[in-house]
Parts: structure tokens; sequence; C-alpha cells
């Protein structure tokens, strides 16, 4: 017997009639590197509040460093990976360096932000150069 009488509807059903939380939440949206190769941060992530942009930030750092861990694909391996997308009609695999350079761009201006509302900023050399701990 279920406990509340939501549980029993299932999922798919609320009580609220306003929908389930995910047809609510709106995707966030992510700032975009402009011709010069700088990450120029979305009003969205402007918005954001220093506990937030630091907790982005961990993220990334943890994200780079574990890419930094991981063995790079082989010429052979990214050369199938490619040939499979464009025949699936998908696009093609992100080239890692690129994307290392993104967020490096992105921690960056995550940092700037973080000085500009007075907040701490991150030493991001120290914080990038610390190897991951197992």
């Amino acid at each position: 017997m279920p406990l509340c009488a939501a549980c029993a509807a299932g999922p798919e059903t609320t009580t609220s009639g306003k929908g389930s939380a995910l047809d609510r939440v709106k995707p966030f949206e992510s700032g975009a590197v402009n011709p010069a190769g700088v990450y120029v941060p979305s009003p969205a992530e402007r918005a954001l509040d220093c506990k937030k942009l630091t907790g982005s930030m961990r993220i990334i750092i943890t994200r780079q460093q574990d890419a930094r861990n991981r063995p790079q694909p082989s010429m052979p391996a990214a050369a199938a990976q490619s040939v499979v997308s464009a025949m699936r009609g998908q696009p093609s695999p992100l080239d890692m360096n690129a994307e290392h350079v993104r967020e490096r761009g992105r921690l960056t201006a995550y940092n700037a932000l973080l000085a500009e509302k007075k907040c701490s900023t991150l030493d991001l050399a120290k914080e990038l150069g610390q190897p991951t701990q197992k």
C-alpha cells in the first residue's frame, strides 16, 4: 500500500497541475569564446553568487585534473570516432585541447567575476598544478 496518493499515481502525474519538475527547469545558458579567444560569461553566469561561482570553478578544476590523468586516444581511435560520427550525422567528438583551453578561459572569467563581486578568488596556477588525490 503506497504511503501517499501522489506516490500511487506514478512519477508522471503531479498533484500541483504545473507539470513535472523537469518541465519547469530552464536550461542554464553558458557563455562563449569570442574571436579573440576570451571566454565571455553569459548573463546567467554573471548573476551567480560567490558560492555558486566558486563551486562551478571547483567542478571545472576537478574535470581538468581528471583529464590530465586520462590517456589521450590514439590517432587511429580519434580518426575512427570522427568517421563513425560523420556516418551517423553526429557532430565530431570534441578536440580535447580546444576544450581544455575553453575551460581554462572559463575559469579565468569566473575568477574575474569573483573579483568584481569582491569575493575571494582562487589561485588558478596553484589549483590546476595540484595532482588529483586518490
